[in-house]
């Protein structure tokens, strides 16, 4: 359990900072591009009193899910558009108060998203693999553990490979019981 635990939270520190380096934003902004700007919506987060119950192994999900949509715009004048590539989305768990504790859950490898388009991914909280995870690292029923539940993700421009990285959008804090 606290082998896993540890290498769980090198990982994931070391990809914030390996994706930090390229420049992060947050939700809700505009990011400049070489042939147009992509749009991150704030994102509606799941209820505040959100209860996820565990169970055993293997345990279901629930049919909570947050739907992140992003979107992007050409510049007027043009004659070069590029398409957009969404990759490297992770949905981190972090434990509150413990925030050394943080589970990983990579949704999908990669989506595209035409030019002048947008994409909605949709996203479930406290899918069966997080409950695994927290219960092959000592998750008990009886005990709640509080998480706050964020997503990462890079958006890449396909013809010249400019990048952005949103990190740690919120996407709802989950008591898992």
């Amino acid at each position: 359990g606290y082998m896993i635990r540890s290498l769980l939270c090198v990982s994931v520190i070391v990809s914030f900072f390996v994706i930090a380096g390229c420049g992060s934003v947050v939700d809700g902004t505009t990011s400049v591009m070489d042939y147009g700007t992509v749009t991150l919506p704030p994102v509606t987060p799941l209820s505040a009193n959100f209860n996820s119950t565990v169970g055993s192994i293997p345990t279901t999900a629930d049919t909570n899910v947050v739907t992140l949509t992003i979107s992007n715009t050409p510049y007027p004048n043009t004659t070069t558009t590029s398409g957009y590539t969404i990759n490297n989305i992770v949905v981190s768990y972090t434990n509150n108060p413990n925030s050394k504790f943080v589970l990983s859950d990579p949704i999908i490898s990669s989506t595209s998203m035409i030019s002048g388009g947008s994409v909605a991914i949709p996203m479930t909280i406290a899918t069966p693999q997080i409950k695994n995870l927290l219960l092959t690292n000592g998750f008990s029923s009886g005990t709640p553990w509080s998480f706050y539940v964020t997503v990462s993700f890079t958006v890449v421009e396909d013809i010249g490979g400019k990048s952005v990285s949103y990190q740690n959008v919120g996407l709802a804090t989950v008591q898992f019981i």
